[in-house]
């Protein structure tokens, strides 16, 4: 077995996904298998790809959240291994200055500029 490569733990848990990839109007439904603070394993037998940017709309009757994320490894299985093996994608969440970053081109280099500036504030 392989060490665990992931800062954040995981928890098992089966939580209904319904997701967008980029540029698509059409959502698709999937599944977590397991969920941690900075990502999840989105189940699914769609052919995902390694960076393609997906949104997610992740909860149950109670809770939920929607999240911006980016496929980070892909799960091939086999169909005759399908009843034994869960296709699917490792999804890492984005964070929110990721997103402010890419909508707002400079915005970093701004804030860092203004933190190296004595007297200003955020």
């Amino acid at each position: 077995m392989s060490p665990e490569r992931r800062a954040n733990g995981r928890v098992a848990r089966r939580v209904d996904v319904r997701f967008w990839r980029r540029g698509a109007a059409q959502s698709s439904a999937g599944f977590t298998t397991n969920v941690s603070t900075t990502g999840l394993f989105l189940g699914t037998s769609l052919s995902l790809v390694p960076g393609e940017r997906l949104r997610l709309e992740v909860g149950d009757r109670d809770n939920g959240f929607a999240v911006e994320g980016v496929v980070v490894r892909v799960h091939r299985v086999a169909m005759a291994l399908r009843q034994v093996m869960q296709p699917g994608a490792g999804v890492r969440f984005l964070l929110p200055d990721e997103l402010v970053a890419e909508l707002v081109p400079g915005v970093r280099e701004a804030a860092a500029a203004a933190s190296r500036t004595p007297g200003t504030s955020s």
